[in-house]
């Protein structure tokens, strides 16, 4: 009997033991099971509203800069702190595991981006500038690659909305990048130039009629690299030639006393590499006076005359500036034909303006300028076209 109750004693003892034992084995393993679990809910949650405010950003990006209320800069203001504290960078390509830890990274790090630039052949170049910018969050970094085509920046805060800029020179064609993230696992840099494909050029310039404009200056631009521009003077047979420009799109621009801008030429689709400029030349004439509301002539007034045309498919921007004489006359002279903005400006007067249709070879204009408060420009468009020609001449 107590040989019995020892034995029932002992048995208690031991179940409690085991049972201790495994408690404390569940907790050890199955809470923390647990905790992840709610953890993890925890950044899918936090991702899931990231996504959402990456949304919104992208959606105010645009308008920021132009924008005024309030509400929007506010709104702006949270998403680019949101951008700045969280380096979430492409999530869809990265594990929950990757993006967890992306999460709890700590606020505006700082890593060092590094790279390579060079030719196709694998030849790098050297003395380039980089230049990376995030205009949005004021970051700005720049540095050159040494002789290998080698580059380092260190101390880039990460973020997904840096651009890269690299002009190198006129053998290459430059490289505009936008949206690059740049993170803590951020790869060097590999970046290849594309060498510019430059033939020989011949030209003409033409008026609206097709004849030749002989000893016209003009300057030719190449948009696929903005380093490449010539100043040229047309011969007596209003031609001109080029040994070497790059291949693709062009246009062409003089500067005062007349200002012309003519686009949508490319030189990749032209037979041979010779092209025709059609510039807003021809026979009209407008000519005309200024004077107050007594009848009295108003001396340098300003009158602007702005004209835009498609001539043979090429569009051509013209904006030709003059002042009254003491006698308050003005006169435009080897104008195109079709439609002309005028524009009136002086001192002290209230301006006026109009759109006019040329309609015979000399056509003659009557302006009465009323006093105005500070020489008052009313109209937004004249305000623009008074810029341009400023700048222009």
């Amino acid at each position: 009997m107590f040989i019995s109750l020892i034995s029932i004693l002992l048995l208690a003892a031991v179940s409690v033991l085991v049972l201790s034992f495994f408690s404390q084995y569940f907790y050890k393993s199955a809470i923390p099971t647990f905790s992840n679990t709610l953890l993890q809910s925890k950044v899918e949650v936090e991702l899931n509203q990231l996504e959402f405010d990456k949304t919104k950003f992208e959606a105010l990006e645009d308008s920021a800069l132009t924008t005024k209320p309030d509400s929007v800069q506010a709104e702006v203001k949270k998403s680019l702190e949101a951008t700045k504290q969280v380096n979430q960078v492409s999530t869809s390509s990265f594990s929950s595991e990757d993006r967890l830890a992306t999460l709890t990274e700590p606020a505006n790090q700082a890593v060092t981006l590094t790279g390579w630039l060079g030719e196709t052949n694998g030849t790098g170049v050297a003395n380039i500038v980089i230049n990376l910018s995030s205009p949005y969050q004021n970051l700005y970094y720049s540095t050159v690659t040494d002789q290998h085509g080698g580059f380092l920046i260190e101390g880039v805060q990460v973020s997904n909305y840096y651009q890269l800029k690299i002009e190198a020179g006129k053998k290459y064609k430059p490289i505009y990048l936008e949206k690059i993230s740049i993170t803590n696992n951020t790869l060097p840099l590999y970046i290849t130039l594309q060498p510019l494909n430059l033939v020989p050029l011949k030209g003409v310039v033409v008026d609206i009629y097709g004849g030749y404009v002989p000893n016209f200056s003009i300057k030719i631009h190449s948009l696929v690299n903005p380093l490449y521009n010539k100043e040229l003077i047309t011969d007596n047979f209003g031609r001109f030639a080029l040994t070497q420009f790059p291949r693709g799109e062009i246009y062409f621009s003089t500067q005062s006393p007349n200002f012309f801008e003519i686009k949508g030429i490319d030189l990749s689709e032209s037979s041979g590499h010779e092209i025709t400029v059609p510039v807003d030349i021809g026979m009209k004439q407008i000519s005309g006076w200024v004077h107050d509301k007594n009848g009295l002539p108003i001396t340098a007034a300003r009158i602007l005359l702005d004209a835009e045309s498609t001539i043979n498919g090429v569009a051509n921007h013209s904006i030709r500036s003059i002042i009254t004489d003491e006698t308050g006359y003005f006169e435009f002279k080897h104008l195109g034909q079709g439609e002309h903005y005028v524009a009136v400006y002086a001192g002290g007067f209230i301006s006026q303006e109009l759109n006019y249709n040329t309609r015979s070879r000399i056509d003659q204009l009557y302006f009465r300028l009323f006093p105005g408060d500070e020489s008052l420009i009313t109209s937004e468009t004249l305000k623009l076209k008074f810029k341009q020609a400023t700048e222009t001449f």
